[in-house]
């Protein structure tokens, strides 16, 4: 087994239902934000070096948490963004028009949050999902998309991104069986 640990880059992002919009923050925001029920969905890219197809054993977005957060549980879907090579999102309408995978994790029960600690979800499906497209290739930009699912009104996560300097930006972690690829090379 190998096990793959990917930072996201400075081009993570986050948009909020009333238009709001952030791709040098320090933190993301998750859930519902106000108590009037906007919403949020956060996009962390990853730079993957994995090839297409290969069968992965376990994917885990790893986050970090920047304030103390309780009450009501937070409600989220997690995946990745169903696209071969996605470039960064620049306005919350591109931000929110972009599709969630078909395999992702639904989590309707994101309980009390500590700062500085980290908090790990299961995504292996939806990174399986990416890596088995057609236009898949080493070196591709793989974005995990965080959707609100139907969070209480005003109740939210925040999760460090990579601009943060006091806490680690989020990570993705691939683990897959190493060696025994064939690889098949064919000339004309």
């Amino acid at each position: 087994m190998a096990t793959l640990d990917i930072n996201t880059t400075s081009d993570d992002c986050y948009g909020t239902s009333d238009g709001g919009f952030s791709a040098t923050s320090t933190t993301a925001e998750i859930g519902s934000t106000t108590a009037g029920g906007v919403t949020t969905r956060a996009w962390f890219p990853f730079v993957v070096s994995l090839w297409k197809s290969l069968v992965i054993t376990s994917a885990t977005l790893k986050v970090r948490s920047t304030g103390n957060s309780s009450g009501t549980t937070c409600k989220v879907k997690i995946g990745c963004e169903a696209a071969d090579n996605p470039s960064a999102p620049t306005t919350k309408n591109d931000l929110y028009a972009r599709t969630l995978s078909t395999s992702y994790l639904t989590n309707n029960n994101v309980s009390a949050w500590t700062a500085g600690t980290e908090y790990s979800f299961d995504i292996t499906g939806a990174v399986q999902e990416i890596l088995n497209r057609a236009g898949w290739v080493p070196g591709n930009t793989m974005a995990v998309l965080i959707h609100d699912n139907g969070s209480d009104a005003d109740i939210s996560r925040i999760i460090a991104t990579e601009e943060n300097v006091t806490y680690a930006q989020a990570i993705l972690e691939i683990v897959y069986v190493a060696g025994g690829q064939v690889i098949v090379f064919e000339s004309d």
